[in-house]
């Protein structure tokens, strides 16, 4: 029977029987080489360069997340684009539209963020909510206080493991990330600060939303009603959808758009003048915290990338939910 070379060679050994000095030199040789001289289908999984890093992870609480990479983006709106809004906003809302709500987000600006992290590919669950803090929706409503329910007027709060957390102030989701942070797994946890949130709504885009300039129910949740930038009316569904219900981002991740507002880790300013421009929170002055991403009930001007809301900390609605990020531990 004939024996098989190990290694690159696949040659026969046949060759070489008679003249076992031969066959040892050219062993010494190809050792010498670097050739290895184990079966291929032996080697275990190749070496990677030690600054890459894994493109998602799961942490044990089953929170899925993708990197987000270092890199530099425009932040804010123009004023043609603030007015824009406006008049949108005017157009669906009338009697109570203010400019105000969008000149928030002026100036226009470069933002860099210099070290990437981790994002949560979806608003946090109110099943990875119950795993961690051990609270329902419904004990979450009842501590809003009276006068709030899962249902009234119009709208409602859906209840499923796979539907948004929602009724969670912001006090309560620097608590859930301590609870995280806990857990020791090598990452720690936090909200988005401002910059990064916006940073990873575009993925790499200069469009009023990550699909383009117009944004219809179709691509996201909210009152379908009022699309934007000529897209064509739809569906108002009322609630909230399980998350990952609409298309993702070229980042992968989902429902930046809609869905249920989230909250993110700065002081809310009237303006961008003084704020940070390396990606960090902006933790001094304020005294209420920024929310991103419209909701539900919006109008689809006001789930643009750069429009931005605030509550006070200790807000507590329906519609107001977060998602976190993770980097590694350095120690």
């Amino acid at each position: 029977m004939k024996e098989k070379c190990f290694g690159a060679f696949g040659s026969d050994f046949s060759l070489f029987r008679g003249n076992k000095l031969k066959f040892v030199l050219l062993l010494l040789v190809l050792v010498l080489a670097g050739v290895p001289l184990t079966p291929l289908s032996a080697q275990g999984p190749q070496r990677t360069s030690p600054n890459a890093v894994p493109k998602s992870i799961r942490n044990q609480k089953g929170i899925e997340m993708v990197w987000i990479p270092a890199g530099s983006f425009t932040m804010g709106s123009t004023d043609a684009q603030i007015q824009a809004a406006y008049a949108d906003a005017k157009n669906a809302f009338p009697e109570n539209a203010k400019l105000e709500w969008f000149s928030g987000e002026k100036p226009r600006h470069q933002g860099t963020i210099r070290e990437g992290f981790y994002m949560g590919i979806y608003e946090l669950t109110q099943a990875q909510w119950r795993a961690v803090m051990g609270t329902t929706v419904q004990q979450q409503v009842e501590k809003a206080g009276p006068g709030w329910s899962l249902s009234g007027g119009t709208s409602r709060v859906e209840q499923g493991d796979n539907y948004p957390m929602v009724f969670v102030s912001w006090n309560e989701a620097q608590e859930f990330t301590e609870k995280l942070n806990a857990m020791n797994d090598g990452y720690l946890y936090r909200l988005p600060t401002e910059a990064e949130w916006e940073y990873a709504c575009r993925a790499g885009t200069t469009t009023e939303f990550a699909f383009g300039d117009s944004l219809s129910s179709d691509q996201a949740n909210f009152d379908g009603s009022h699309p934007y930038g000529g897209a064509g009316k739809g569906v108002y569904r009322h609630g909230a959808t399980p998350v990952g219900s609409f298309q993702p981002n070229a980042w992968g991740l989902y429902d930046m758009h809609g869905n249920v507002y989230e909250w993110v880790q700065d002081w809310y300013h009237d303006s961008y003048t003084g704020a940070p421009n390396d990606g960090s929170a902006w933790l001094s002055g304020g005294d209420k915290r920024v929310i991103r991403s419209g909701a539900y009930g919006s109008n689809a001007g006001n789930l643009r990338s750069a429009v931005r809301h605030m509550f006070t900390p200790d807000t507590r609605t329906g519609s107001l939910g977060f998602r976190v990020v993770a980097v590694a531990r350095t120690q």
